[in-house]
């Protein structure tokens, strides 16, 4: 959600110059008003837990916009909403009372902030052992120095748990040892979730801290971007003003005897540009035009760089040491150094440069500051940060090497300390790991597009791996025979017509399954069932994507799309090809939330209807691939509510409800369902809410373990849960309740997906057979549930331990156990898949077989083979499978084929053999059980003529002719029909 968000924010102060009246003409003076516009039009969002830098020259208008935020000033003009409470300072010090001792001062501004008397007692300690100040704590503020107000402020503020952390120059408050203590707590404060907005001169410790940096001059913001990007443009701004231009802005900085001087000293990165703002690790060329009206015999060429603002020279080269020798020079020349990495800390550095004599008795020429460049890297203790990492060897000294081991040579593998350094920490016995970052709401579109590339290449694996038997082994499964047999025997355009008919309200559906045999043809039922899984994959990234731009951290959110991707309960989102499709529906779906999350984060203007207007089609076109979506597309509508102001969010939300309204509208009146009696609805809602629970529960904790010892563990998790919220800081209960919040949207997910299946009385949460597909949506709400859980579980070891990494490391254990459960009860599953697809095999191989063709116009009846492999897992689910299946082995669209079963009854009337009843598979069998069908064609033709009708057994390989009303009676009566079953 949002935090602070300014539209068109502007702030004009009166001058103060006076006017001094000296004449009748000079009255108008008086009435004149000078003004200075310190923000013009600025427009700015930021996130909760996002931490903003702020740059810009003094003046630019940072201190003055941190004031409007913070409450301090009112803006002229414009929209400023902030919706956290404010904590902090904008000039350190300023909340201070110098007639107070500093435990005073940190009291008081304890029980400013709202916390009791209690804390704010308990919290002096933590306040003076951070500020360092001992028993000063207990002096007047008046006898403090400058840096010892400046720690109390500091330390007072971040002890105070606060929610939006308001700052300038945050990072100048002391020694670099106390600074490099200041970045560290404002990384734990990122951790915490806490929205900082924070400015600074020092570039380098800005890039240490933000996330995003708004870079502000006159009034106007220039740019909003990726902290190291903006700045690096800053301060290659900064150097182009402040270098030195020789024989202008170094005038009076140059001395010697002119018999040689330098026209021209530039620094230049490897490809030859200028280098202004210079990384540590790169190689460099110094160039020094020179110009000798008379010949100078052996000069030396010589340069320095120290610290802007003072200090010791760090490099100091002249091609004298060097044993460069030079034999004369005269007229113009250029001389070049090639310099290797530096080294440098992060920060501002001079260079000096001059021409001098063979025996440096005379200086020719020499520029102090001839330029000033940026090193765009962390602060260090000390003006050189080499490349280095720390070993730490326990139990006993290590003997000096006699040799340098290469490995030791080799650059160390960098990790982020407290003061921004780059090193590597290795402990004999240990993985080493870096701490997990926090994910920021709010990410740039290049670091989503990333992560969501990441995603997609590690489900591609997780579903070769998890997948990859059925895909190699299987076959089409219940209607993907039909639709295939349609588009091979009637083309395109019939099966785009039939298939509209048939899904009336969703006819971009049938686009997509057009689209399958189109693409993939209709001989490989293996790229069918790859294409299946590819949508999976695309939907677990686009739901992981999802989870990021809701601002959850990249490995939760990674972890919950995986999840997404092997939930059990929904085999028929993956590898039922006709059901799969439906994937495009919430593919739509989740992009049109993407993108309308981040447009959130844009003012009102054409863009942003632009945008709101792409998300509407979105969502449409999603609703009209599959309507279930429509529930939470409107939902998901209302969360602008808390991301924008009411008119903002209305006028959007609006624009969304109207297409999906539009949309579902269509659906319902253009589709033609089955309506089930009320009383079935009542029946039909109380199953899925106890489906509802106990999928819940085995999603949660997929062990094989009875419900009610489930329900049990959950209830002692939550006592666990509610003890720890008791007892933990405000920050432990705000984890806590994200992660309850992301649980209970995860049964709304649930209900919402499953509503419309009540007016049906079908589908079920738990549904062992192919028609699960209603899980299509609501499996991310038992997906959510247990995010929700592993949530739970990093804050409570958090609180327990105090150990960020310790507490991922447990999240990430929660999220493979879990996952590794829905694997192997994914690999059951498909045991059942691959036993069933051999069993089809096996049927249209021996039919095949024993008739190699059939005449135009045949009906074969196909006896003797398993109806079920499982309880819950048939063969040929419906009487068409076997026809559509038959058709396409014999390529022949007159065709009909029936699977029978004990029960089936026939009729040998005069002119041919007609059906009576052919019991068959009700999809649900789990559910319901077996269902008998009527033969489709009883009242179209009354059967088959005699002659044209074949019955075949599977076990004996049989084949049985019916050529008259004899056999017929003699066939029909000799049948040895196997129930349905396993």
């Amino acid at each position: 959600m949002l935090a602070v968000e300014a539209r068109n924010l502007t702030k004009r102060y009166r001058s103060e110059t006076v006017h001094h009246v000296r004449s009748i003409a000079d009255l108008r003076t008086l009435v004149k008003r000078d003004h200075t516009w310190a923000l013009k039009g600025v427009d700015l969002r930021v996130d909760a837990g996002e931490t903003v830098g702020f740059v810009g020259r003094n003046g630019s208008g940072k201190s003055t916009l941190l004031r409007l935020i913070a409450g301090v000033s009112r803006p002229t003009s414009g929209v400023l909403v902030v919706r956290q409470p404010v904590t902090g300072f904008l000039t350190l010090g300023d909340s201070l009372a110098l007639d107070m001792t500093g435990a005073e001062n940190a009291y008081t501004n304890a029980l400013l902030s709202g916390v009791s008397r209690r804390d704010a007692a308990a919290r002096l300690d933590e306040i003076a052992e951070f500020a360092e100040l001992g028993d000063a704590m207990d002096a007047s503020l008046r006898t403090y120095s400058d840096g010892m107000r400046l720690r109390l402020a500091f330390a007072v503020s971040v002890a105070l748990d606060p929610k939006l952390l308001i700052v300038d120059e945050v990072l100048a408050v002391g020694d670099t040892g106390f600074m490099a203590k200041c970045i560290d707590r404002m990384h734990e404060l990122q951790r915490r979730g806490v929205t900082a907005l924070i400015t600074s001169h020092s570039l380098s410790q800005i890039e240490a801290v933000a996330g995003r940096v708004v870079w502000i001059d006159n009034g106007r913001i220039v740019t909003v971007g990726d902290a190291a990007e903006v700045t690096q443009r800053y301060a290659e701004a900064l150097a182009r003003e402040s270098s030195a231009t020789l024989g202008s802005s170094t005038e009076g900085m140059q001395e010697g005897t002119g018999e040689a001087t330098l026209t021209d000293v530039t620094l230049l990165h490897a490809d030859g540009s200028e280098a202004l703002v210079v990384r540590p690790d790169e190689s460099l060329t110094l160039r020094l035009g020179y110009r000798a009206a008379a010949p100078v015999h052996k000069p030396i060429f010589g340069f320095s760089i120290g610290q802007v603002g003072g200090g010791p020279r760090i490099v100091d080269l002249h091609t004298d040491a060097d044993g460069h020798v030079i034999d004369l020079i005269e007229g113009e020349g250029e001389m070049e150094a090639r310099i290797g990495p530096l080294a440098l800390a992060g920060g501002e550095y001079a260079l000096d440069a001059g021409i001098y004599s063979s025996a440096w008795d005379r200086t020719f020429d020499h520029h102090y500051q001839a330029l000033r460049f940026t090193v765009a890297a962390p602060l260090a203790p000390g003006p050189l940060a080499p490349q280095h990492e720390w070993l730490h060897h326990s139990g006993q000294r290590r003997r000096q090497p006699d040799r340098v081991d290469e490995t030791w040579a080799a650059p160390a593998a960098p990790m982020s300390n407290a003061a921004g350094l780059r090193t590597t920490a290795v402990d004999p016995g240990s993985a080493e790991s870096s701490e997990p970052q926090p994910e920021l709401a709010g990410s740039s579109l290049r670091a989503l597009a990333r992560r969501t590339l990441i995603a997609t290449g590690l489900y591609s694996l997780i579903a070769a791996t998890v997948f990859g038997p059925y895909v190699r082994t299987g076959t089409f499964v219940s209607d993907d025979w039909s639709s295939v047999d349609s588009y091979r025997h009637n083309g395109a355009s019939l099966m785009l017509r039939y298939l509209r008919q048939s899904f009336g309200g969703r006819p971009l559906l049938a686009l997509v399954l057009t689209a399958f045999p189109t693409i993939l043809g209709t001989a490989h039922p293996a790229g069918y069932l790859a294409a299946s899984i590819a949508l999976a994959v695309m939907t677990s990234a686009l739901f992981a994507a999802l989870l990021l731009t809701c601002g959850v951290r990249g490995w939760m959110a990674i972890g919950a799309g995986a999840l997404a991707l092997v939930f059990p309960w929904s085999d028929s989102t993956r590898l039922w090809p006709a059901a799969a499709a439906n994937n495009v529906a919430v593919c739509l779906l989740f992009a049109g939330l993407i993108i309308g999350l981040r447009n959130s984060r844009t003012p009102d203007g054409l863009g942003a209807v632009g945008r709101e207007i792409v998300v509407a089609v979105l969502l449409g076109a999603s609703i009209l691939t599959n309507e279930v979506t429509a529930g939470v597309a409107v939902l998901a509508g209302l969360v602008y509510f808390r991301l924008l102001p009411r008119k903002s969010a209305l006028w959007r939300w609006a624009l969304d409800l109207f297409a999906v309204g539009s949309a579902a509208l269509y659906a319902t009146v253009s589709t033609h369902k089955y309506r089930a009696p009320w009383p079935e609805w009542v029946r039909h809602l109380r199953r899925i809410g106890i489906d509802s629970v106990r999928l819940e529960l085995r999603s949660m904790i997929p062990i094989p373990i009875p419900d009610l010892l489930r329900l049990a563990a959950l209830v002692v998790a939550g006592v666990v849960v509610v003890r720890t919220w008791q007892a933990g800081e405000k920050h432990a209960r705000d984890d806590i309740n994200r992660a309850v919040a992301v649980i209970a949207s995860g049964w709304l997910i649930l209900l919402v997906g499953f509503v419309p299946t009540v007016f049906s009385a079908y589908f079920t949460p738990l549904s062992d057979s192919l028609d699960n597909r209603a899980n299509l949506l609501a499996m991310y709400g038992p997906v959510l549930s247990v995010l929700g859980l592993v949530m739970l579980a990093v804050a409570i070891a958090t609180h327990r331990t105090g150990e960020a990494r310790t507490a991922a490391l447990a999240g990430c254990v929660l999220f493979v156990v879990i996952g590794g459960q829905y694997v192997a009860r994914i690999d059951a599953d498909t045991t059942r898949w691959v036993a069933a697809s051999e069993e089809r095999e096996l049927v249209l191989g021996r039919v095949k077989e024993a008739i190699p063709s059939f005449p135009p116009n045949h009906v074969v009846y196909v006896t003797g083979h398993r109806g079920l492999v499982t309880s819950a897992l048939p063969v040929f689910a419906d009487t068409w499978d076997l026809g559509s299946a038959l058709r396409l082995r014999f390529d022949s669209s007159t065709l009909r084929a029936y699977a029978v079963f004990a029960g089936a009854r026939f009729s040998c009337d005069p002119d041919g053999l007609r059906p009576l009843t052919l019991p068959g598979l009700h999809s649900d069998q789990a559910e319901q059980g077996p269902l008998t069908y009527y033969s489709p064609y009883y009242a179209r033709d009354h059967g088959a003529p005699y002659g044209h009708i074949t019955f075949f057994d599977v076990r004996t390989g049989r084949r049985l002719d019916v050529a008259d009303r004899a056999a017929c009676q003699a066939i029909v009566n000799g049948l040895d029909l196997v129930a349905i079953g396993p």
